[in-house]
């Protein structure tokens, strides 16, 4: 669900431990932060049906439920929200990747 900026300037998960990759599917467009009317379409591509387990991440955790709840109205019976998202919320310093999220909590990630 990050825009591609995102994931190039900030990184993503590396799955290939798992033999799992990511699929890079944004949920809104940068810079205007419009919705990607292409959503449900991009998802649908990438999985094996509907009821397939689907894991959102985002950069700070903000637009994960709202995805989540409207991927799960399109029909997808499981959609999960990967808490506190990439980056997670901003510290104490005002900077992100310091007090939560998937980098933080020392999951493998990758500068693309």
């Amino acid at each position: 669900m990050r825009t591609p900026e995102e994931w190039t300037f900030i990184g993503v998960p590396d799955l290939a431990g798992l033999d799992k990759g990511v699929v890079f599917v944004p949920w809104t467009i940068f810079p205007d932060k419009l919705p990607n009317s292409n959503f449900e379409e991009h998802i649908s591509e990438h999985t094996t049906g509907k009821a397939a387990a689907l894991l959102f991440l985002c950069r700070s955790g903000v637009r994960l439920r709202n995805t989540a709840i409207a991927t799960r109205v399109r029909g997808y019976g499981r959609c999960y929200d990967v808490a506190n998202g990439f980056e997670g919320p901003k510290g104490d310093l005002g900077h992100r990747a310091a007090a939560a999220g998937w980098k933080v909590d020392g999951l493998v990630w990758k500068q693309n």
